[in-house]
């Protein structure tokens, strides 16, 4: 996949959808956008076990809301705008 990043911003497109990064104070916010549900849920998917994955340490606490369409996860934990 396509994937531009820097230290506060990250965009990954996927054949079947764009999930966008950001950092907000001490949460990583992510808005993701696809065609349909379920490529947005598959989206979200490997977002979030990736996510999980590699910030084993920092153990993430992946939310996902539906925030008019769009799919969007805070971590850690804290409540979706």
């Amino acid at each position: 996949i396509t994937v531009e990043y820097d230290a506060v911003r990250g965009r990954a497109e996927f054949p079947f959808g764009v999930c966008e990064m950001a950092v907000e104070d001490d949460a990583l916010v992510m808005r993701c956008r696809a065609p349909d549900r379920e490529a947005l849920d598959r989206i979200e998917h490997v977002v979030g076990v990736h996510l999980e994955r590699f910030a084993w340490r920092e153990k993430p606490t992946v939310v996902w809301a539906d925030v008019g369409g769009e799919g969007a996860a805070v971590s850690p934990g804290r409540p979706s705008p």
